[in-house]
């Protein structure tokens, strides 16, 4: 009986285990996608909260931003000043 039961809390605990490490996996893979939005360092983007882009207000800093088709790249200059 007990050899049964330290099999089950090992099965459990594997199972958990796998299950942590998928959890970090996937979150991992989320941020690394969500990493891929441009707009902090469009032209376009303002960074208040009322508005943040002036082209497109409802797509700043989500995931639809990621193929924005007017996306400009700030200059040298205006992203230093940022910091």
């Amino acid at each position: 009986m007990s050899v049964v039961l330290s099999l089950i809390a090992w099965a459990l605990l594997i199972i958990a285990g796998i299950s942590l490490a998928q959890m970090f996996r996937d979150g991992a893979a989320k941020i690394k996608h969500l990493h891929k939005i441009p707009c902090s360092t469009c032209v376009f983007y303002t960074s208040q909260a009322c508005l943040k882009c002036s082209v497109h207000p409802t797509w700043a800093a989500t995931e639809n931003a990621i193929d924005c088709p007017d996306f400009e790249l700030q200059s040298e200059n205006d992203l230093t000043s940022m910091a």
